[in-house]
């Protein structure tokens, strides 16, 4: 069978940039142990222009001339928009199944009626995925977790009584064969090797506001400055994007110039991008792996991968990061209180016993298990007639998925912050499976004021 993927990021021959194009290679790889012929249409990049073999049968092209770099892809003259349709249009003939891998592919009508598509997300944060997962129509959807399929069920799904039979959820798999604790060799390519020597706590994310690099620097100066702990040191990756994007340089000064804020530039190292091949080498060295920015994420491989390799991670109660792993496989924190992070920091052991967190992983997100879901599904090429708008209406409400009542307040992903709203907080609860106007007249709340926060995001209708 000949599978068309359609990648909205940058595919790299040698490289890996983010958790998407991680299972991007697994799948094909899986593809093709099953007989399958991949072709993946990705984006045009100065850097990055050479099709070139992932697999012995898999080809990436990268054709589509979108923005260069992440986010905001059709941000670009039009005359490029256009050219990408006529492209895929023209790849299309030639496929039996499409996969618009991150769900940025907007302009589903194009695909015939013949090919299955199938709408994987990776993000619910960005505008493409936004757009492409509010245009779904045909055929089928996967959500990457139980968080990401939620969302969508209380935002798309208000809309499409039938859209619940299309979700199915296929976890993240994470390689346990790679991942695991190793003794650092070739990684020192890249670090020097004197670094083994400090307490290395590793941040290793794109270069992005949301991602908690700013937050770690403000824990090392806790550690460094309040607790006078002078022996840690904190890793940060130079993306990928450097090399073609003025906004990200701009971004890595101002991460300079925060450094230098806090007299921290001693005990700050960077580092080139770790190909992913040395990224099980590059855990291991670390002391503790943060997580502690702001950045909804979909499911978040990182932290998994960390533990696999022994060393624990401390999370933000952030997005899928409430769901993924329970409260007791991980440290986990609430957005902002990097008091408390420090804290766990100071709290860690030497050589950390996290067997019964690897058996959770092992147990519940294997490679192998999500490789065999993907491949049974993109086999079967289930034809699904398209949604129709058909609302959906209910008396009830509830808290929404993207929110959670912490010690803080009720906390917004979206919003990115906490709010003191004592009786929204009581109502939910004391009311888990749902309440009505009148149940939250009880707690204070007018029908109008459950209106409101209903338009604002901080109730949703509950939708059984």
């Amino acid at each position: 069978m000949k599978v068309l993927i359609f990648f909205m990021e940058s595919a790299f021959q040698k490289q890996v940039h983010g958790g998407s194009a991680v299972i991007l290679k697994h799948l094909s790889d899986a593809l093709v142990d099953s007989g399958d012929e991949i072709t993946i249409l990705c984006r045009y990049r100065r850097n990055n222009t050479q099709e070139f073999k992932l697999n012995s049968k898999t080809t990436v092209k990268p054709i589509l001339k979108f923005k260069e770099v992440f986010p905001d892809a059709y941000f670009t003259p039009p005359y490029n928009i256009a050219s990408a349709i006529a492209k895929i249009s023209d790849y299309i003939e030639r496929h039996d199944v499409f996969i618009n891998f991150d769900s940025n592919f907007i302009f589903q009508d194009i695909i015939k009626s013949r090919v299955p598509i199938i709408n994987c997300l990776h993000d619910f944060v960005y505008s493409g995925a936004l757009q492409g997962t509010f245009l779904f129509r045909r055929d089928t959807m996967v959500a990457n977790s139980v968080y990401t399929k939620a969302v969508i069920m209380s935002t798309v799904g208000r809309f499409f009584t039938d859209l619940e039979k299309r979700i199915i959820v296929i976890n993240n798999g994470i390689d346990a064969a790679h991942f695991k604790k190793v003794k650092p060799r070739k990684i020192f390519k890249y670090i020097p090797r004197k670094v083994a020597g400090k307490r290395l706590l590793l941040c290793p994310h794109r270069p992005e506001d949301g991602k908690g690099i700013f937050e770690a620097i403000q824990v090392l100066d806790l550690l460094c400055n309040k607790y006078k702990r002078k022996n840690y040191l904190l890793l940060i990756p130079i993306g990928l994007d450097v090399k073609v994007s003025t906004e990200i340089k701009e971004f890595y000064k101002k991460v300079e110039k925060f450094i230098k804020s806090y007299k921290l530039n001693d005990s700050v190292l960077f580092h080139e991008w770790i190909p992913f091949s040395l990224m099980n080498e590059y855990y291991s060295l670390g002391r503790v792996t943060l997580c502690i920015g702001n950045q909804i994420e979909s499911f978040g491989n990182i932290p998994l991968e960390s533990i696999l390799c022994g060393t624990p991670p401390i999370i933000s109660r952030i997005g899928a990061y409430r769901y993924v792993l329970p409260e007791w496989a991980v440290i986990k924190t609430n957005y902002g209180d990097l008091e408390d992070v420090a804290l766990k920091i100071l709290g860690t052991k030497d050589n950390s016993d996290l067997k019964d967190s690897i058996d959770y992983i092992d147990n519940n997100y294997s490679l192998e298990n999500m490789s065999e879901r993907y491949v049974s599904l993109i086999h079967s090429r289930k034809l699904n007639p398209p949604l129709k708008y058909h609302p959906r209406r209910s008396n009830l409400f509830t808290i929404p998925p993207w929110c959670y009542v912490s010690k803080k307040g009720l906390y917004n992903d979206y919003e990115r912050n906490y709010r003191k709203a004592k009786k929204l907080e009581k109502l939910f609860i004391n009311q888990p499976g749902g309440f009505s106007y009148r149940d939250a007249l009880y707690f204070g709340l007018s029908k109008n004021e459950v209106d409101y926060e209903v338009e604002s995001g901080y109730v949703v209708p509950y939708l059984e």
